[in-house]
C-alpha cells in the first residue's frame, strides 16, 4: 500500500505549497525561487502490515521515523517484564507501547529484574539470536509468526498496533480545524500544509472562509492548483456547479491582485489552474478572465525565465482560454518558441508535443527555423526517445502547419512509426494514418502492414472514433488493406452504427465508397435505418457525403428514408456549397430511387402537353425539391471551380433535371469563368451535360469550350505525334534526345467518348475543330478501353461521319480495336468451350444449384460480356461503312467475322440485321460457313418469335442474307417459309 513520505531541509511555508503544486502535469517537483522544496518520494507498506481502518495517504517526516530495529528492542523488554508479573496484574493492566528509549526503560525497572538477572539474559539471547532485517517487511505476517517464536510475533504484533495509532493521529491531525500557530512562519507553513491535505474542494473552501486575511501569493497558488486536482479527480455534481465557479472566481480575483508579486513558475501555475477548471467546468467569469489576461502579460514578460515544463503548461493554458476570449499580448507565442528553442536540447518529447499540439489548437504556426529545429529533435537518433502518442502528436502539428517533410525526415518518421507500431494503442494507430493521409505521405507496405496488423488486434477494444477515422485515412491515402482485412473489420463497423452520430455515419460511408468497397447489403441496410432516425442531425456536408457514397453503391432507400432526406436538404439548402450540391446530385442520381406510393400516382393526371415535367411532380424526387435546391444554389454559382460546376450539371443532367433559364444564365457566366483553368474531364463534362440535357449551350460559352478543348487536345496530339517521331528516332539512334514535358496528358477513353457523344446529341449547329486533335491524341488510351467505351467511340464516330484523319491513324485505332476484339474472341471461346463442359457435368451442376452456388451471377455476366462483344463488332462495322473507309489490308474482315462468330448463338434479331446490313454496305462477302451459321441462327430465332414486328426483323435479315450470298434454297426462304404462305411453318424434314 503507498505511502507518502517528505523530507525537507526548509522550515518555511513553501514545502507543502509544493507539495501542493507538484501535482501539475509531468512534475515530480516544483520548484519556487529563494525558498527549498520538498521530495515527494512513495513508498510500499510490508505485505503482512494490514490494517482494519480504511487506507489514507499520510505525510510522514524523515527524521522523526525510527528504524525497525529500535522498534523491535522498545517493544520486546515491556514483553519481557511483564512475563514476570503475576497474572492477576497482567489481567489488569493493558499492554502499553512506551515512548522513550529502550536503555532507560531498562533502567527504570531494574530493581524488579535483578533476581531474574540470568534468566532474562538467557531469553534475551533466545530472542535476539533470530535476525530482524529490513527485508522481513515485504514477508507475510503469517511466515514469520511461524518462523519465529511467539515472543518475536508478539513484537511485530506491537509495531503494527503503534502504525495503526500513529496513522489515527494523522487522520485526527486532518480533520482537526485550522489553529493558527504563534509565529508568522508558523502561520504560513501550517496552512500551506493544511491546504495541501485537503480531499474535498469543499474544505479548501471553508479555510478560504476562515482564513482569507492570512492568504499570500503561495497560499494562492496552492489553492487554486490544488481545488483544479481536486475537480479533475473527483469531478463536481451539477447542484455544486454555481458554488464551485464563485469559489475559484473569488481566488482569481485575489490572485488578479498579487499576480504582480507572484514568481514566474506560479505565474503560469495559476493560469494553467485556471485552464483547467474552464475546461473541466466551463463558465463564464469577468474576474476570472481579468485575472487570465494579466497572468498571460506577466508570463510574457518573464518568458525567458520558464523552463520547458512552464512552456508547455503556459501554451496549453493559453489554447485552451484563447477561444474563450484569452486577450494576449502581441509577440507572446513567438517569444514562447523563441524560448523553446533555447531549451529544446533539455526539453522532454511531452512537452515539445504539447507545446506544437497548442500551437495547432491556437492556430498559430512558428517560424521555420523553430519547425525545422522540431523536426530535428523528432528524429531517431535524439537522445530522448519519442513514445507513440509524442509522435503521432508531433506529426498532426506538422500536417496542420501543413509543413512539407524534406525526404530524410520522411523516412526518419517512418522508421519510428514502424518501431514503436507494436506499442501503439488502436487510438495512436488511427491518429497515426491520419497525420499521414493530412501529410500526403504515402507509407512503406511494411508500415501500413504493421500498423493494421497492430489495429486488427486491439479491434474488440477499438471505440467508434477509430473505426470511423481508420478507414477515412485509408481513403485519403488511396490505400486498400484487401479483402481478408476488410473482412474482420467491417463486422465492428457494423456494430458500431447504432453508437454512431450524423458525422459518424456519413464520414464511414464516404470512406468505404471512395475506396470502392461495398460493404455487402446488410451493412447498408443498417446505415439506412440509422441515418434515418438521425436525419435531422445531419449538416450540409454530411447529406452531400451519405448521398454520394449511397449512389456510388447504388442503394435503395425506402420511400420513408426518402421523405425523410428531401425534407432536411430542402431545410439546410441554404447552406450547400457548390461541392456539396454536386456530390448531392451525384448521389441522388445513383440511387435507386423507391416507386411512387399509389395514393400520389392516383392524384396525378398526365397530358401529352405536360409531358416529363408533370411526371416529375409525381416520381421522386419531386421537381419543387430540385427547383428549391438550385435556387439557394445560384449565388454559389459565381466563383466555383470548374469540377464543382461539371458535376453540378452532370448530376442534372442524370436525372434530366431542366433548369430554368434564369439558373442557366448564371450557371454558364461561372462556367465561362472557370474553363480558362479547368481540366479537359471538367470540359468535357460541361460539354457532356448540355448535350444530355438537350440545351443548347450560348455563343459565349461554346466559344471558352472549344478554346479550352483546343488548347488542351492541341497539347496531347502535340505529344502523341513527339512520341511517335522519338519512337523513329530511337530506332535510328542509340541515344534519343530527352523526352519534353507536355502540357497536358492524353485524354483517357471516358473522356473521349464522352467528347464523342456530346457532338452526336448537341442540338443545333455546333462546331468542333479540336475533333481531329481528340481523334490523334485519345490513340494511347486505346490500350486501357473497355469494349463498351471503344464501341461508343466507334459509334460516334461513324454518327458523325468523321474518323481519323489519316490512314495511318485509322489503323492506330484498328490495332486498339483488334487487341480488345481479340479479348472478346478469348472469352467467347473460352465460355463455348466452358459450357460443352457443363453440359457434359449436369448433374454436378444441378448438386451446386441446389447447394446455393453462383450460377446465375455467371451466367448473368457471360451475357453481359456477349452482348458487349457483340455491340463492339457492329460498332465496328457500323463506323467503317459509314466512314466507308476501312483499315490497310483485308485481314480486318476475317478479324471481325472470326471474332464474331461464337457470338451469333446471342445475337437478337436486330443485332444481326444490322450486322449483315453492315456487310452489304461495306460490299464485302463472308465466307459460306459465316453465312451458314447466321442463317442457322436466323432459323432457331424464328421459332421463338411470336410478334409480327421480330418476325418483320427477321425476313428483313434473310434478304440481306441472300444478298451477301448465301447459296441455301430460295424457295422456302431461311425458315422454310413462302413468299405467300402467310408466315406458316414448313416442317423441319423439308
Amino acid at each position: 500500500m503507498p505511502q507518502a513520505e517528505c523530507s525537507s531541509s526548509s522550515n518555511g511555508p513553501a514545502a507543502a505549497a509544493a507539495a501542493a503544486a507538484a501535482t501539475a502535469p509531468g512534475a515530480d517537483k516544483v520548484e519556487l525561487p529563494g525558498r527549498q522544496y520538498a521530495n515527494i518520494r512513495v513508498s510500499k507498506l510490508a505485505a503482512g502490515s494490514s490494517s482494519q481502518q480504511p487506507w489514507r495517504p499520510w505525510v510522514a517526516c524523515a527524521v522523526q521515523t525510527t528504524t525497525l530495529q529500535d522498534m523491535v528492542a522498545a517493544a520486546v523488554q515491556p514483553q519481557l517484564h511483564q512475563e514476570q508479573l503475576p497474572q492477576q496484574q497482567q489481567k489488569q493492566q493493558q499492554p502499553q507501547l512506551p515512548q522513550g528509549p529502550p536503555q532507560q526503560l531498562w533502567r527504570s525497572n531494574s530493581a524488579h529484574c535483578q533476581e531474574q538477572c540470568r534468566q532474562r539474559r538467557y531469553r534475551s539471547r533466545h530472542l535476539t539470536s533470530v535476525p530482524v532485517q529490513h527485508e522481513h517487511e515485504d514477508q507475510p505476517q503469517h511466515q514469520l509468526q511461524r518462523a519465529v517464536p511467539s515472543g518475536l510475533a508478539a513484537v511485530l504484533s506491537g509495531i503494527e498496533q503503534q502504525q495503526q495509532q500513529q496513522q489515527q493521529q494523522q487522520q485526527q491531525q486532518d480533520d482537526e480545524p485550522y489553529i493558527p500557530a504563534d509565529s508568522a512562519a508558523g502561520r504560513d507553513r501550517q496552512l500551506t500544509t493544511h491546504i495541501a491535505r485537503r480531499h474535498h474542494w469543499t474544505q479548501l473552501q471553508a479555510i478560504w472562509l476562515d482564513s482569507t486575511t492570512n492568504f499570500s501569493p503561495i497560499h494562492l497558488t496552492a489553492t487554486i492548483v490544488r481545488l483544479a486536482r481536486l475537480v479533475e479527480a473527483q469531478g463536481v455534481a451539477p447542484a455544486d456547479r454555481p458554488e464551485l465557479f464563485k469559489f475559484s472566481s473569488a481566488i482569481m480575483s485575489s490572485v488578479h491582485l498579487v499576480s504582480d508579486a507572484l514568481d514566474p513558475r506560479g505565474v503560469v501555475q495559476c493560469l494553467w489552474a485556471y485552464a483547467k477548471l474552464q475546461s473541466l467546468a466551463p463558465h463564464r467569469s469577468s474576474s476570472g478572465d481579468a485575472a487570465a489576461d494579466a497572468l498571460a502579460g506577466v508570463a510574457a514578460a518573464s518568458m525567458q525565465q520558464l523552463r520547458a515544463q512552464e512552456l508547455s503548461q503556459a501554451a496549453w493554458a493559453a489554447a485552451v482560454l484563447q477561444p474563450a476570449g484569452l486577450s494576449l499580448p502581441h509577440g507572446w507565442w513567438a517569444g514562447l518558441f523563441v524560448r523553446l528553442q533555447q531549451l529544446l536540447a533539455q526539453a522532454r518529447p511531452a512537452e515539445v508535443a504539447c507545446c506544437a499540439w497548442a500551437a495547432v489548437k491556437a492556430r498559430v504556426r512558428p517560424h521555420e527555423e523553430c519547425i525545422g529545429m522540431l523536426l530535428q529533435h523528432a528524429q531517431a537518433g535524439s537522445e530522448q526517445q519519442y513514445g507513440p502518442a509524442e509522435l503521432v502528436q508531433l506529426l498532426q502539428a506538422l500536417a496542420a502547419w501543413r509543413q512539407d517533410l524534406p525526404p530524410p525526415a520522411q523516412v526518419s518518421f517512418c522508421s519510428q512509426l514502424q518501431q514503436l507500431a507494436p506499442k501503439m494503442a488502436a487510438q495512436d494507430v488511427s491518429q497515426a494514418l491520419l497525420a499521414l493521409a493530412r501529410l500526403q505521405l504515402q507509407p512503406p507496405p511494411q508500415l501500413l502492414a504493421a500498423l493494421l496488423q497492430q489495429l486488427q488486434q486491439q479491434l474488440p477494444q477499438a471505440s467508434a472514433q477509430v473505426l470511423v477515422a481508420v478507414p477515412y485515412a485509408l481513403a485519403k491515402l488511396g490505400r486498400d488493406p484487401g479483402a481478408n482485412w476488410w473482412g474482420g473489420f467491417l463486422p465492428y463497423t457494423t456494430v458500431a452504427l447504432q453508437g454512431l452520430g450524423a458525422s459518424g455515419l456519413a464520414v464511414s460511408a464516404w470512406s468505404l465508397a471512395r475506396v470502392w468497397l461495398y460493404p455487402g447489403q446488410p451493412w447498408v441496410d443498417e446505415l439506412l435505418q440509422h441515418s434515418g432516425y438521425k436525419m435531422g442531425a445531419f449538416a450540409a456536408q454530411e447529406l452531400a457525403m451519405l448521398s454520394w457514397a449511397l449512389g456510388r453503391w447504388g442503394a435503395a432507400p425506402s420511400v420513408w428514408w426518402w421523405e425523410r432526406f428531401e425534407k432536411v436538404t430542402v431545410a439546410r439548402c441554404e447552406d450547400f456549397t457548390a461541392a456539396e450540391l454536386a456530390a448531392l446530385l451525384a448521389g441522388v442520381a445513383g440511387m435507386q430511387l423507391p416507386p411512387v406510393p399509389a395514393t400520389a400516382v392516383a392524384g396525378c393526371t398526365f397530358s401529352a402537353s405536360q409531358g416529363q415535367q408533370q411526371h416529375q411532380q409525381c416520381g421522386f424526387p419531386s421537381a419543387s425539391w430540385t427547383a428549391q435546391l438550385l435556387a439557394a444554389a445560384q449565388s454559389d454559382l459565381a466563383g466555383a471551380p470548374a469540377d464543382c460546376l461539371a458535376g453540378i450539371i452532370m448530376g442534372l443532367a442524370k436525372l434530366a433535371v431542366r433548369p430554368s433559364l434564369t439558373w442557366l444564365n448564371a450557371f454558364e457566366a461561372a462556367a465561362c469563368a472557370a474553363l480558362p483553368d479547368s481540366s479537359l474531364s471538367n470540359a468535357a463534362a460541361v460539354l457532356w451535360g448540355y448535350a444530355a440535357l438537350g440545351v443548347q449551350p450560348s455563343r459565349q460559352l461554346s466559344n471558352c469550350l472549344n478554346a479550352r478543348l483546343g488548347r488542351l487536345l492541341q497539347d496531347g496530339s502535340a505529344a502523341f505525334a513527339a512520341g511517335r517521331s522519338r519512337a523513329a528516332a530511337a530506332a535510328a539512334h542509340p541515344h534519343p534526345a530527352p523526352h519534353p514535358a507536355a502540357a497536358a496528358g492524353p485524354p483517357t477513353p471516358a473522356v473521349t467518348g464522352q467528347l464523342l457523344w456530346a457532338l452526336v446529341h448537341q442540338r443545333g449547329e455546333y462546331e468542333a475543330p479540336w475533333l481531329d486533335d481528340l481523334l490523334q491524341a485519345a490513340v494511347p488510351g486505346l490500350a486501357t478501353a473497355s469494349s463498351r467505351s471503344l464501341a461508343v467511340m466507334l459509334w460516334c464516330m461513324g454518327k458523325l461521319r468523321h474518323g481519323p484523319a489519316h490512314p495511318r491513324l485509322l489503323d492506330a485505332w484498328w490495332a486498339a480495336f483488334a487487341v480488345r476484339l481479340g479479348a472478346v474472341d478469348s472469352a467467347a471461346s473460352s465460355r463455348w468451350q466452358q459450357a460443352v463442359v457443363q453440359q457434359q457435368q449436369q448433374p454436378q451442376q444441378q448438386e451446386r444449384r441446389q447447394q446455393g452456388g453462383d450460377e446465375q451471377q455467371q451466367q448473368q455476366q457471360q451475357a453481359s460480356g456477349e452482348a458487349h462483344g457483340l455491340s463492339l463488332i457492329t460498332a465496328a462495322l457500323y463506323c467503317f461503312a459509314r466512314l466507308n473507309r476501312t483499315p490497310s489490308g483485308a485481314s480486318w474482315l476475317g478479324v471481325l467475322l472470326k471474332a464474331s462468330e461464337p457470338l451469333l448463338a446471342a445475337a437478337s434479331g436486330q443485332q444481326l440485321a444490322n450486322m449483315l446490313g453492315q456487310l452489304v454496305q461495306l460490299r464485302v462477302a463472308p465466307g459460306d460457313a459465316w453465312l451458314g451459321v447466321a442463317a442457322h441462327v436466323l432459323r432457331q430465332q424464328w421459332r421463338r418469335q411470336q410478334g409480327p414486328d421480330g418476325k418483320q426483323a427477321l425476313l428483313h435479315a434473310q434478304g440481306l442474307l441472300y444478298q451477301l450470298g448465301y447459296g441455301g434454297s430460295r424457295e422456302g426462304g431461311v425458315f422454310g417459309v413462302g413468299d405467300g404462305d402467310g408466315g406458316q411453318q414448313v416442317p423441319a424434314s423439308a
